[in-house]
């Protein structure tokens, strides 16, 4: 573990935290695909106005999430990985 400014870092918690990040983001984007692909089936055999409004609501939200997921990924890859990297060798000097 390591101090910086005052804080307590721990490499290991940082790449626990950055795995965590990067499954979070699999299973949300795995799940959309599957919801997605659900829908279509759906749509495709029942005619429904209610329904076809909610599965144009639910396309709106996956559009959403998907940035979000490329932000998760982009900061654990980027940022939170330099952090990780930086602690370590601080670590091994």
């Amino acid at each position: 573990m390591s101090g910086f400014n005052g804080m307590q870092v721990d490499p290991d918690e940082l790449y626990n935290f950055r795995c965590q990040l990067s499954e979070l983001s699999d299973k949300l984007m795995e799940q959309l695909r599957r919801t997605d692909a659900a829908m279509e089936t759906v749509a495709k055999e029942w005619q429904d106005e209610q329904f076809h409004k909610y599965r144009d609501e639910f396309t709106e939200d996956r559009d959403l999430i998907q940035p979000l997921s490329d932000q998760i990924n982009q900061f654990q890859e980027g940022p939170l990985q330099q952090f990780e990297m930086i602690t370590r060798e601080y670590l091994s000097l």
